[in-house]
């Protein structure tokens, strides 16, 4: 390929390869999260198969002390997500009442 005709090209076909690899990649978190576990014992299930990962998306009340409860089944609450629901609905460790949107994963 000349040098003249791959200037002209390379910047789209970088732009081609990031705009897919940005769609597996979306694709592929959206294949492994979960949303709709409602309490803490369905999300000690969801997680309790040997081998069982992926992200569990589901309410935080914000009290900070459910590292201990979570530790116990080896999990950590990951992020806080940008985009909330603006729902109200229930903790899934606590119980309490909860707004925040939070993913839930197992610790490594």
């Amino acid at each position: 390929m000349p040098l003249v005709e791959f200037v002209a090209t390379a910047g789209r076909e970088v732009e081609a390869f990031v705009e897919t690899l940005w769609r597996q990649a979306t694709q592929y978190r959206a294949a492994q999260t979960l949303v709709g576990i409602s309490d803490y014992a369905a999300l000690a299930e969801h997680f309790r198969p040997e081998g069982a990962g992926g992200f569990v998306v589901g309410k935080w009340s914000g009290d900070p002390s459910i590292d201990g409860k979570l530790a116990e089944l080896n999990l950590t609450l990951r992020c806080l997500p940008h985009e909330q629901s603006g729902t109200e609905g229930r903790c899934l460790v606590t119980g309490k009442s909860a707004t925040l949107d939070a993913v839930y994963a197992k610790a490594y």
